[in-house]
């Protein structure tokens, strides 16, 4: 992600209609960029094991399991809390 060209002028562009074809294509071009690298860091933070079922089940990996404990024990706490 950090090699993807931000296509400021289409991104700024005050026409929210536009049919500027530069425009439309360079937004597509980073909308895609985006949605990879979101599914690259998913794939490197999330384990998908098989379980008895049809479907995977996510599983945390070292990286976030820590984070993701204290996370939650904290959602637990506020909601105790009120």
């Amino acid at each position: 992600m950090s090699e993807t060209n931000i296509p400021y002028d289409s991104l700024l562009c005050d026409d929210c209609n536009s049919s500027n074809e530069r425009h439309v294509q360079e937004i597509s071009i980073f909308y895609n960029n985006i949605i990879q690298a979101l599914q690259i860091a998913v794939e490197d933070c999330v384990i998908n094991i098989k379980a008895h079922c049809s479907h995977q089940i996510p599983v945390l990996n070292e990286h976030v399991k820590d984070s993701h404990f204290i996370a939650r024990d904290a959602f637990h706490i506020w909601l105790v809390t009120g």
